[in-house]
């Protein structure tokens, strides 16, 4: 009998061992389940090794104060993730969503876009309940109505 191997295809994939501290999925319930925030923003560590909360934005904090944010890992060459509670009307119906954002500009580093992107897969597994997924990479993907368009597509 020759030599058998499997594959494991649910799996398949890169992964950059990156580990998800349990304080982003505390954060995470709290913006879902509390609307405690409008806003958090996720990095990854300088050394690799973990994906923490770098910010909450308050009830008070705006889109804008969030794309700010955003913007300012951008020009240090860096990536983030962020939640975003959208809140919006469509036909006469007021929803929300808490869109996931990957934020991953055309001026970062390669390294940085690789690393984020091969360790999103760990964190959107923790987030359990996402409505939305946006990848941005420029400011055309981060206007709000790109966001409004994605939160609303059912409804049209």
């Amino acid at each position: 009998m020759g030599d058998t191997r499997y594959i494991n295809f649910n799996n398949a994939g890169p992964s950059s061992g990156v580990a998800v501290c349990d304080d982003c999925v505390k954060v995470f319930f709290e913006i879902k389940r509390d609307h405690k925030w409008n806003y958090v923003i996720y990095k990854i560590t300088d050394d690799l090794k973990s994906i923490v909360v770098e910010e909450r934005g308050g009830t008070h904090k705006t889109y804008q104060d969030f794309v700010n944010k955003l913007k300012e890992a951008e020009k240090k060459g860096q990536c983030r993730y962020g939640l975003f509670d959208v809140k919006f009307s469509c036909n006469d119906i007021h929803s929300e969503k808490l869109a996931f954002f990957i934020w991953n500009p055309d001026t970062a580093s390669i390294r940085q876009k690789m690393i984020y992107s091969t360790s999103v897969k760990a964190l959107k597994q923790r987030f359990n309940g996402l409505h939305i997924v946006i990848q941005c990479n420029d400011e055309t993907d981060l206007a709000l109505s790109h966001v409004f368009e994605k939160c609303s597509a059912k409804y049209v």
